[in-house]
């Protein structure tokens, strides 16, 4: 099914469809809780049933940037790269008018750290952590290995080497 969607169209559809996320995932087969154990990185999803698979590669083809995938009964368009999260927050900028814009520009914050690759020091991973604990608060699901902004900052108090890695996409 061929659609003609226009810019407009996109915002709507992710104010009420997408999600702005901030994502701190423990590595495989590391078994202590230090920083190097963890990926940081940003996301933007949204996620359908898959018979409308459609209106996401319609979506993906006018953004020209994430991509879509299937499994099971689900669909996605998804964007982790920083530099397409960059054109992201520059497209969506002014756009959205829900909750979601509250959730889109504490993701723009942590997109500039990242960006400044401040995310890579203690402060500024702590930092994001502080913004992520703000994102997306009406949220009922939550990770299933969460650590709130408190936990890391105890945990570097008393382990204070440093290093976080980003994931590659």
């Amino acid at each position: 099914m061929k659609m003609m969607i226009s810019n407009d169209w996109i915002a709507g559809f992710v104010d009420g469809e997408g999600c702005f996320s901030i994502c701190i995932q423990k590595r495989r087969n590391y078994h202590t809780y230090t920083p190097k154990d963890f990926i940081l990185y940003l996301c933007f999803k949204i996620r359908l049933h898959s018979d409308d698979v459609h209106a996401l590669e319609e979506i993906n083809r006018v953004l020209g940037v994430g991509n879509v995938s299937i499994s099971s009964k689900v669909a996605q368009y998804a964007v982790y790269n920083l530099e397409d999260c960059i054109f992201l927050s520059d497209f969506f900028k002014d756009k959205l008018f829900t909750k979601k814009r509250k959730d889109f520009e504490l993701w723009c914050e942590a997109l500039e750290i990242f960006n400044t690759r401040k995310h890579r020091t203690k402060n500024g991973f702590l930092e994001i952590t502080k913004i992520r604990d703000l994102m997306n608060v009406d949220s009922s699901k939550k990770h299933k290995n969460y650590r709130s902004s408190e936990w890391f900052i105890s945990y570097f108090r008393a382990n204070p080497q440093m290093q976080v890695h980003r994931l590659k996409t």
